[in-house]
């Protein structure tokens, strides 16, 4: 049976709703509060990129990219009871992740996105220049 180490919540809400985990040999891994089948509260566990994971926390990409980035087919469920300091067990799953009614919807992230990338983006839309600048107050 593979097990993860819990590292961290990145997203609480009444209880961890998103947390990353890591593997004996440094694999990273996502968990996303979930219902499982039976009706019990679980969680999806999802090997991830490093840098996605880098990404997501800084609010360059949503949970289900990053979710999806790395083969579909091989993620777990976990109970939603366990201890931070004991390895989380994971149970295989078969059916391909896109069609199990777990992911999450598009667009959740950590962070917003910062107001001048909208802004640029926006500006080379409309083919008008924009300028970013820093000013040191001192």
């Amino acid at each position: 049976m593979k097990k993860v180490h819990y590292i961290s919540t990145l997203f609480y809400y009444d209880s961890p709703q998103v947390f990353d985990a890591r593997d004996d040999i440094g694999g990273r891994y996502v968990g996303v509060a979930v219902t499982r089948p039976d009706g019990r509260d679980g969680y999806l566990v999802k090997g991830v990129k490093p840098g996605s994971l880098n990404a997501f926390r800084a609010g360059e990409t949503d949970l289900k990219a990053m979710l999806l980035e790395v083969d579909a087919d091989e993620w777990y469920l976990a109970d939603a009871e366990f201890d931070v300091d004991v390895p989380i067990k994971l149970e295989p799953q078969n059916a391909s992740l896109v069609d199990s009614g777990y992911l999450p919807d598009d667009g959740f992230l950590l962070r917003e996105p910062p107001a001048g990338s909208y802004a640029f983006k926006e500006s080379r839309k409309r083919n008008n220049s924009a300028m970013d600048a820093i000013a040191d107050a001192e």
